[in-house]
Formats: structure tokens, sequence, C-alpha cells
């Protein structure tokens, strides 16, 4: 028990007789709000111009602090891909077999107009941002639209027909796919 407490005054002495070192420069300034990493700010950046370009057609103007524009800007670039496989890849192997297993499993023939759709609702929520609650019920009932839709053509156009299966390369005359 002895050993120790020598040790300690031995250690104080010596840190004492040495010179300290200066601390650390602080990495930012009290107060200055830490940046997010580059890919986020370039996501965003992307996005608040694309909305500025939906909010540029409206007589509503929104503060800086009430724009939400990182999901509006995904629905714009789903809607973008689905026009590309849908519209203008329109029957090549790669595209019946993207919309086969993609959203064209889901809606079937309706993925031909979704990407439409899909602009129009991302117009919507980069115009209306602050209303959580009404988009929150307009994104449930812009689903349920969809899908009730993509039911009626499928019921009223004779598809799917379950016996058929999915295409492995082409789709058959009577499946939902591309």
């Amino acid at each position: 028990m002895a050993k120790t407490s020598t040790s300690s005054r031995a250690s104080a002495k010596g840190s004492s007789t040495r010179a300290r070192k200066p601390a650390p420069a602080p990495k930012r300034y009290v107060g200055e709000p830490e940046k997010p990493p580059v890919a986020v700010r370039a996501w965003l950046g992307l996005a608040h111009v694309v909305g500025g370009l939906f909010r540029a057609f409206g007589p509503e103007t929104l503060e800086k602090e009430q724009r939400r524009d990182g999901l509006p800007f995904l629905i714009v670039l789903l809607a973008v891909a689905g026009a590309v496989v849908e519209w203008f890849l329109i029957g090549t192997a790669a595209s019946v077999n993207i919309s086969a297993f993609s959203v064209g499993a889901l809606v079937g023939r309706v993925a031909f107009i979704l990407p439409v759709l899909l602009i129009l609702l991302a117009g919507w929520l980069f115009r209306h941002p602050a209303s959580v609650n009404d988009n929150g019920r307009i994104g449930i009932g812009f689903a349920l639209l969809v899908l009730s839709i993509a039911g009626f053509c499928h019921v009223l156009g004779g598809r799917p027909n379950p016996k058929d299966g999915c295409p492995r390369s082409a789709p058959p005359a009577g499946c939902s796919g591309g």
C-alpha cells in the first residue's frame, strides 16, 4: 500500500515539472450545426432544384424550412425509371423481365400509366409538404386508387391467368407482365 502512495506522489511531481500539451483546437465552432455527408447534400440539392421547378408553376410560396423534397424527388426518379422501362424500351426482353418482376407484377398494364400518376403525386408532395397528416392520407388513397384500377383492368382484361404462370423471357398471352 505504501508503494502505491509514493508512486502516485512521484507521478504527480513529474507531471507538474513537464510542460503540458495544449488542448486540440475544436473542429467546428460552438453552435455550428454539423454538416451532413456529401452524398446527402448532393441528394437534397438535386431534390431542392426539382422541387423548385414543381413549385415554380404555382402561386403559393414555401419558406425554406418548410420544404420536404427528399421523398418526392425519389418518386420522380422512380417515375423516370418506370417511363424508360415501360415507354422507351417497350418490347425488349430486358424491359419485359424488369416489368414482370417489379411493378408490372403488382399492377400489370397499369404500369404503363404509373409514371404519369407518380409525377402527379410527387407534384402534390412538392407543393404541399407541411400537411404531413394530409399527405399520409393522400399516399394511402393513391395506393388504393392504383391498386383498384389495376384490379379492374385485370378482371376486365381477362388477366392474370394463373395457370400460365409468370414469364421467363417473354410474357405469354394471358400474363400480366410487360
